[in-house]
């Protein structure tokens, strides 16, 4: 039965390829009006080859679940002790499966698009669209075709070689394990299982923005009406690409116990990277939504996102750069370097025959707001070339000197820091710019208002921290936007339903409202966790405590779990007493995995609102009477960043929950 499910998915996969490959075709005879008549055939092409994927992602889902072991992905994904949810990580474990999920996706996105464009976009831009997006998806496909497919199957030739493919090579035995090896341990994790498709579902959804941008440019759409129609999309796709984020950085610091949320990884920032771009994005769109002149950093960013995430993708496919993430090098360098020169062609070929004609700079007002968004816009680019200096500096160096550079994580932080205090001034300054041009007094006096008090959060950092400049300067721009921001809740939410005004008076900035407020929180907690944290490798003798900064730590042997049954797994009891009497109780664990001899630590929190505990076994004790080496940290506001973290979300699903109403 599972080699008939595997076969069942190989042809999904197969027919799907095929399809994209006709629809490429159809769509471009559209595209430069050949056949016009054909305007639909590339839509039923599209919805077919979703269909097809699906296919195979269902039946690649259900061979996971089922165990079939002489599938190469099911071995290596799966082992008979993983539970039902842990096996669904299989989907995207490993470049062949993760290729083909992310396949999926973005097909299923194109017959999204479709559908949202086909009301206002003509048919020869929907079919520009599908053009756009369906070369991209080919390009995806063809290693799962040529190179290393989700369905090949273990055999063993005649001299005992062992090699994969999915039909049976000549005079080859199928090879079927009775159990897997099992993905990482660490993978398992339900973080980490949610990590990928969030990602998935936020950086494809920028491909759709990315393709309407495109395809008006191309055809010297000078309405712009495709951004009223895609930015729900945008919307969906920032609030999937947050929590992406967000749960690979909980992840990194709940499970793996690296000592905090962010390394300055290079495929971190290639996370990060569109995510800022975004933040741009979606601001721009809406002030064009207004009738303000921002239509040329929408075509700015909805293009930079995408090339960016594409060289992100390539850095971790193919091992250009190192990393704790990426795969080993492999075909997708030579396939993903073609696709970005597709990509980065086109843009240029558009620019430069229509960039005049449909980026034309309108007079705009010579308003406060109207500097603040300028500026706002220059200081997220300029930030992206920072990190993107960062991340490609061993490749660049390397390349031109011979001689491989890296930035450390204090690099990125200085260079970075002045543009991020920036930033965050001029986002505390938007609610307040209207003021500026109708009422200036009021203006000047509510700023000076929050300047003042802006600096209690500095003051309050001062009772655990040594004085210093940077911490001053960056609590205080932070306090500066959050109370910016809670005046525009103040203002713009709650005096309108205190007042009985109609929802649609005030939902249309409540989003936006919760999005800023969020990013406040979020960039107090980074800051406290970056300019407060202590941390120390600490080795205890049961019952005999250890003095660390304010606290006292006992290892309590007689009160640790050791299992043996499976893998064995240690779960160790420390006693932390407080300076006030108080005393918590943490059992971090550690686990032998003997199949791949991999230690694994699950570090035991205690989350506050001010600050956060975080402890790890570092070793597996020989007895239980044996000593035992933790690492014990401190992080202050720790809590403030995943607080901050799930408003921006919330914020953006709010405003397409509005529309939806409507």
């Amino acid at each position: 039965m599972d080699n008939i499910i595997g076969l069942i998915g190989y042809m999904g996969l197969t027919g799907a390829f095929i399809i994209s490959i006709f629809t490429v075709l159809f769509a471009a005879l559209v595209h430069f009006k050949r056949f016009s008549s054909l305007h639909g055939l590339p839509t039923v092409l599209v919805h077919t080859q979703t269909v097809l994927l699906s296919v195979a992602v269902l039946s690649l889902a259900i061979i996971l679940q089922t165990g079939a072991y002489q599938y190469e992905q099911v071995f290596n994904a799966v082992e008979s002790l993983m539970t039902p949810v842990e096996r669904i990580g299989g989907l995207w474990s490993g470049q062949a499966a993760s290729l083909l999920f992310w396949s999926f996706i973005m097909s299923a996105a194109i017959s999204l698009g479709v559908r949202i464009g086909k009301r206002q976009v003509a048919p020869n831009q929907i079919a520009t669209v599908i053009l756009i997006l369906e070369l991209s998806l080919v390009f995806f496909l063809a290693p799962d075709i040529f190179v290393s497919s989700p369905f090949a199957k273990i055999f063993r030739l005649s001299n005992g070689e062992l090699v994969t493919a999915f039909f049976s090579p000549t005079g080859a035995d199928l090879l079927v394990p009775i159990d897997g090896q099992g993905m990482n341990p660490a993978l398992r994790h339900i973080a980490m299982l949610l990590h990928p498709p969030t990602l998935y579902l936020g950086l494809i959804g920028l491909f759709l923005t990315y393709a309407f941008a495109l395809s008006a440019l191309l055809h010297q759409d000078h309405t712009h009406a495709w951004i009223n129609r895609i930015f729900p999309v945008a919307l969906i796709a920032y609030v999937f690409l947050t929590l992406g984020m967000l749960l690979g950085s909980w992840w990194a610091y709940t499970i793996l116990g690296w000592g905090g949320y962010w390394g300055w990884d290079a495929v971190e920032i290639s996370g990060l990277l569109p995510w800022l771009l975004l933040f741009g994005l979606l601001h721009a769109m809406r002030l064009s939504m207004h009738r303000k002149d921002a239509i040329r950093w929408v075509y700015v960013f909805s293009f930079t996102i995408v090339i960016l995430t594409l060289f992100g993708i390539l850095i971790t496919r193919s091992g250009i750069l190192e990393s704790v993430h990426t795969y080993a090098s492999g075909t997708m360098g030579p396939i993903l370097t073609s696709l970005i020169m597709i990509h980065m062609s086109a843009v240029i070929f558009g620019v430069f025959r229509n960039g005049k004609s449909v980026l034309a700079h309108k007079n705009s007002d010579k308003t406060l707001g109207t500097h603040i968004n300028r500026w706002f816009f220059r200081c997220i680019v300029v930030l992206v070339l920072i990190y993107l200096f960062g991340q490609s500096l061993p490749l660049t160096s390397q390349l031109l000197l011979g001689v491989k550079y890296s930035f450390k994580a204090t690099d990125y932080e200085i260079y970075s820091a002045p543009l991020l205090f920036l930033l965050a001034i001029l986002t505390a300054l938007c609610p307040l710019a209207d003021y500026y041009e109708a009422e200036r007094d009021i203006f000047w006096r509510v700023l000076l208002k929050f300047l003042i008090f802006s600096m209690f959060f500095p003051i309050a950092a001062f009772f655990y921290v040594p004085f210093s400049i940077p911490i001053i300067v960056g609590f205080w721009a932070s306090g500066f936007l959050l109370m910016s921001w809670a005046y525009a809740a103040f203002r713009d939410i709650l005096m309108p339903i205190i007042k009985g005004k109609p929802g649609s008076v005030w939902s249309k900035r409540l989003g936006m409202v919760i999005i800023h407020l969020g990013f406040a929180m979020m960039a107090i907690g980074i800051i406290g966790v970056e300019t407060m944290s202590n941390n120390q490798s600490l080795t205890l003798t049961p019952n005999k405590p250890v003095r660390f900064d304010q606290y006292a730590v006992t290892y309590s042997a007689q009160s640790s779990t050791y299992i043996e049954e499976g893998n064995p797994s240690y779960a160790a009891t420390i006693i932390i007493d407080y300076h006030d009497g108080a005393s918590k109780y943490f059992t971090p664990a550690i686990t032998h995995y003997i199949k791949t001899g991999v230690f694994y630590p699950v570090p035991a929190i205690q989350a506050g609102f001010f600050q956060d505990i975080q402890v790890v076994v570092e070793n597996f004790p020989s007895s239980p009477a044996a000593d035992i080496n933790i690492h014990i940290a401190c992080f202050p506001l720790m809590s403030w960043i995943w607080a901050g973290g799930a408003m921006m979300a919330a914020g953006g699903v709010l405003p397409v929950f509005f529309r939806r109403m409507k």
